[in-house]
């Protein structure tokens, strides 16, 4: 009787675990996405993109670090987030900073504010 009671028990928490685990990857699918890499600054001000906003782009990003994001071919702004574990792969999309680009990550949405968590970034 113990034994039947404890599986049960097992089994419910098992399947809260299991639940809470699929609830949480929901929020955070790995997608991706295609567009041009921006710098924000640039972009939120002057609304630059396009060859011509290329070395504002790679300045701020790069030099300045000023935040990136990448407007996709939906006409979409996604803010771009490093991930704490390994910034290789935003740094990758830094790089690209003015250019069109493929960039694959964890999509998160949080306070009205779309983003990225970059996985790999490659140029187009």
């Amino acid at each position: 009787m113990i034994a039947v009671g404890l599986r049960i028990r097992l089994g419910i928490v098992t399947g809260v675990a299991i639940f809470s685990c699929l609830a949480g990857t929901s929020a955070q699918q790995t997608t991706t996405v295609r567009g041009e890499i921006v710098d924000l600054s640039c972009f939120m001000t002057a609304g630059g993109r396009g060859p011509e906003y290329e070395r504002c782009a790679r300045l701020g990003s790069q030099r300045k670090g000023i935040s990136i994001g990448v407007v996709t071919d939906a006409g979409e702004l996604l803010l771009l987030v490093n991930q704490s574990a390994d910034r290789d792969p935003y740094e990758a999309a830094k790089q690209l900073a003015g250019a069109r680009a493929e960039v694959t990550g964890r999509a998160v949405r949080k306070g009205g504010v779309s983003s990225l968590i970059v996985e790999c970034a490659a140029e187009q």
